[in-house]
C-alpha cells in the first residue's frame, strides 16, 4: 500500500467557536480552498472533499445534441417494456 493510502490518525480539538484546525499533512491532501461534506454516521463524524463545477464547467458538459422528445422517451420505455415481457 504507498503511503497515500495508509490510514493516519490524529486527535484534534473542536475550538470554543466551533472550528476544527486540520493537521498540516491532512490539509496539505486536501488542498487550500478545498469543499468539505461533513457526512454524521451515529457520534462519528466523517470528512470528505468534494468538487464542485462551477457554472461553465456545467455549460460545457451538456450535450450537444437536442435533449430527447417526450414521445421518443415513451418510445424507448415502451420497447425496453417490451423487451423485459419477451424475457419473461
Amino acid at each position: 500500500m504507498a503511503d497515500s493510502d495508509t490510514a493516519s490518525i490524529q486527535v484534534i480539538e473542536l475550538g470554543a467557536d466551533n472550528t476544527l484546525t486540520l493537521p498540516a499533512e491532512m490539509a496539505q491532501v486536501l488542498g487550500p480552498g478545498s469543499r468539505i461534506v461533513v457526512m454524521k454516521q451515529g457520534d462519528t463524524l466523517v470528512l470528505k472533499r468534494i468538487d464542485i463545477l462551477s457554472h461553465l464547467d456545467r455549460v460545457a458538459a451538456t450535450p450537444d445534441s437536442a435533449p430527447l422528445t417526450l414521445e421518443e422517451m415513451n418510445e424507448i420505455v415502451h420497447a425496453v417494456r417490451h423487451q423485459y415481457a419477451e424475457d419473461e
